[in-house]
């Protein structure tokens, strides 16, 4: 969500341009809105969520702790198939994701209002706009990853070994 706070914030009235070499008010004020809600979300997970102890959450997930002790080099050779494949997805989705986080106000900002200059109120509402797009697409995957979590996905439980 915080990435639609900067259009709200100037949907709101705060100035979001600025002079060359410093950033528009409702940019660092949504910096700042950002980092109180991360620091609550930290604080409320630290005081409210319970961390069980190795005992006893071997003994909540039926984990016999007669398992031999592997490195990391030794658990990455017997790592399931699946893991190696989510790595690699994961690998080129995060490449994509700096590019598009690097450039995408600038194309938009260029193609769609015919804006290069970053000082512009044009370039400004470029990136406005590709957050409210960011904001949209975040909670998309939010929800397509609820979706999927109540998928059966009995099929593949019988070839990943449980941990």
């Amino acid at each position: 969500m915080a990435s639609i706070f900067p259009f709200a914030l100037t949907a709101l009235g705060l100035a979001n341009t600025a002079k060359k070499g410093t950033v528009p008010p409702s940019v660092v004020w949504s910096f700042y809105a950002g980092a109180i809600i991360l620091l609550l979300c930290c604080l409320l997970t630290v005081f409210r969520v319970k961390e069980y102890d190795p005992v006893t959450y071997a003994k909540y997930h039926g984990i016999e702790d007669n398992q031999e002790k592997k490195g990391i080099f030794a658990a990455l050779k017997s790592a399931p198939k699946v893991f190696w494949t989510v790595s690699v997805v994961q690998f080129f989705c995060w490449m994509g994701f700096q590019y598009l986080w690097t450039y995408a106000t600038g194309a938009i900002a260029s193609n769609v209002w015919g804006v290069t200059n970053p000082t512009s109120a044009g370039y400004q509402a470029a990136g406005n706009w590709y957050g409210v797009m960011s904001a949209v697409q975040s909670i998309a995957a939010v929800i397509w990853a609820l979706v999927l979590s109540k998928v059966n996905n009995n099929h593949h439980k019988a070839s990943t070994p449980q941990v």
